[in-house]
């Protein structure tokens, strides 16, 4: 080819007519693409990761709990509850056992897959569980309006805790296990003394409060809202309005980084994350789903996320380093 401009410019129309444009063939960042687990027969609700990272356990509508492998996408266990509804997975901190709440409250060997506990207290469908940091309580939320809390071991409850605040969607434990977040039916996140079942804090936000997470440190509370905004509070502070409210879709689910990172689960398929400090900035945003994410989780060393998603299938995305928007 004898024309220089003539060269440059068929090499200009090959580039943009390139999947991904300029941006692909200067080696810029490619949207992540998930692992797509199957094998949910209804909405998927919850997700959670094995403190060693390499399982991840769904449930999900079809009233199955599965743990999966995490490198390969195969599922491990499978365990069918006749109730037909499982609402919230959670491993123990020594990734031994695996609690299950839904129409029914389990805990599991996670390496067998046998029940080991069955709890009873709640008079209407729990909606979510979570362990303490050291392995010997569960909390569980359920649309009764109660937090019951008990011991993990045993399965007995020891004490029950009633905010008068509707429904109960979400609970969490603060990381040394002091306090205990709820996120309530009427636009109410109150915080409990676990130690003598006191509330100490109610925030309020104009807000059905979907879930709840304490930040790494435990110096902040975030909650996801099926009306939209997403608050976190400073617990250092004593303040009851929101250190910072992030605007987005309706939210399903929050979840913290390791590094103090947030996702967002949201109506509509997608997935945000956000630097939860200063002013929140949104530094990417995932889609995959089809419809609604019901639930979020990162991985221990913060590089995957999964999600829950009422298209009947389990995600698995790898964070990128640095960040989008950094």
């Amino acid at each position: 080819m004898n024309n220089p401009l003539r060269a440059a410019l068929m090499l200009v129309a090959v580039v943009l007519q390139a999947p991904g444009g300029l941006g692909s063939v200067l080696g810029a960042r490619a949207e992540p693409v998930p692992l797509v687990l199957k094998g949910h027969t209804s909405d998927v609700k919850s997700v959670a990761f094995s403190p060693d990272g390499r399982r991840l356990a769904s449930g999900g509508l079809d009233g199955m709990v599965k743990v999966w492998d995490v490198a390969t996408g195969q599922p491990e266990l499978t365990m069918k509850l006749p109730s037909g509804l499982v609402m919230s997975v959670a491993f123990s901190p020594d990734g031994k056992r695996l609690a299950s709440v839904g129409g029914e409250m389990k805990v599991w060997d996670a390496t067998t897959g046998q029940a080991m506990l069955t709890l009873k207290g709640h008079t209407e469908a729990v909606m979510s569980v979570a362990f303490s940091p050291e392995g010997k309580r569960l909390a569980t939320g359920s649309g009764d309006g109660t937090v019951i809390l008990w011991n993990a071991v045993t399965g007995q409850a020891y004490r029950k805790l009633q905010g008068n605040h509707g429904k109960t969607y979400s609970v969490a434990f603060s990381p040394d296990g002091r306090s205990l977040a709820s996120g309530h039916e009427l636009a109410a996140v109150a915080v409990w003394d676990t130690g003598t079942g006191l509330k100490t804090r109610v925030l309020s936000e104009t807000a059905r409060n979907s879930c709840v997470a304490f930040s790494p440190d435990g110096k902040r509370l975030a909650s996801a809202s099926f009306d939209g905004p997403v608050p976190i509070w400073n617990l250092a502070t004593g303040l009851s309005k929101p250190a910072l409210t992030l605007r987005c879709d309706p939210a399903s689910g929050v979840a913290f980084a390791p590094d103090g990172k947030l996702a967002v689960a949201g109506y509509g398929g997608f997935l945000w994350v956000w630097d939860s400090s200063n002013n929140g900035t949104k530094t990417l945003q995932l889609k995959g789903h089809t419809i609604n994410v019901s639930g979020v989780a990162f991985s221990p060393d913060g590089k995957l996320l999964a999600s829950a998603g009422a298209d009947k299938t389990v995600r698995i995305w790898n964070v990128p380093t640095p960040l989008w928007g950094k």
